[in-house]
């Protein structure tokens, strides 16, 4: 691979502690918790430039003969890739992939969760950890809940009620 290659893709972190035993049964040597394809960033020429499509599939049927299936799917190969080649990655900001997966470690990913009006209070470029793009990356999606009336003294915590929902009341 060539040097040209380097910081060709942008992920985030996973944010879920399930994901470290996902990959220690295709990788021995795996540590920590990997990286999440929620919100993925491509340098595509770059990636054109090299032996892309040789790389993914030879790392895909070597998944696929120590496991015989991809629990997550494509996220499985794109962190054996980076695993091997470290020298592609640009690791975002975990606030641009806030994960709101029942098994989601918060400490992970430490921001605040400001409401609308606190943030009409401040100026919103001087807060550094407030969440960018919301990932829910669950079972449940918000549409699937039957929002009730939400009173409008509570409308600048719908965030707050959505993760909850969410993350609590498994339907």
């Amino acid at each position: 691979m060539s040097l040209y290659f380097s910081k060709s893709i942008g992920i985030g972190l996973e944010q879920n502690p399930h994901f470290q035993e996902v990959m220690t049964k295709l990788e021995s040597n795996w540590k920590g918790y990997g990286y999440n394809n929620g919100v993925l960033l491509l340098h595509l020429s770059k990636l054109r430039s090299t032996n892309w499509n040789n790389l993914w599939l030879s790392i895909t049927i070597r998944a696929i003969k120590r496991q015989g299936y991809l629990i997550t799917g494509e996220q499985d190969i794109l962190n054996l890739i980076l695993f091997e080649f470290k020298y592609i990655l640009y690791e975002i900001p975990c606030e641009w992939n806030i994960q709101l997966s029942a098994g989601s470690d918060v400490q992970r990913c430490p921001v605040s969760w400001l409401t609308y009006a606190e943030l009409k209070k401040r100026n919103y470029t001087t807060i550094v950890k407030q969440p960018k793009l919301i990932h829910i990356n669950h079972h449940i999606k918000p549409d699937y809940i039957k929002a009730k009336y939400i009173p409008t003294e509570y409308i600048d915590q719908s965030d707050i009620i959505l993760k909850r929902k969410l993350i609590c009341n498994e339907i």
